[in-house]
């Protein structure tokens, strides 16, 4: 199971990073905006151990979640990061 996601703010992107899970075959992405339930796939099939959000259009209040998936099926969910004042980022 992935337990810690890293977000960083770099300019208008978000990007989350973890480490590496043992014989995964991918890892899955995805984002929920502030007051919202709705859980989107940003990523079905990364093989990488981060992922650049490129997509936040001055949103605040982003929550990701990542989880690996192999021959077996997707594993649980990864604990979630939070990345408020992303509008902040734009002034820079």
């Amino acid at each position: 199971m992935l337990k810690q996601l890293i977000s960083e703010i770099k300019g208008s992107e978000i990007i989350i990073s973890w480490k590496a899970v043992k014989d995964f075959g991918h890892y899955e992405v995805v984002r929920c905006i502030s007051n919202s339930n709705q859980w989107i796939f940003l990523d079905k099939n990364l093989l990488l151990t981060n992922f650049i959000d490129k997509t936040t259009k001055k949103q605040t209040n982003l929550t990701y979640r990542v989880r690996a998936v192999n021959i077996s099926g997707p594993g649980p969910w990864s604990d979630i990061t939070s990345v408020s004042n992303i509008k902040d980022a734009y002034s820079l």
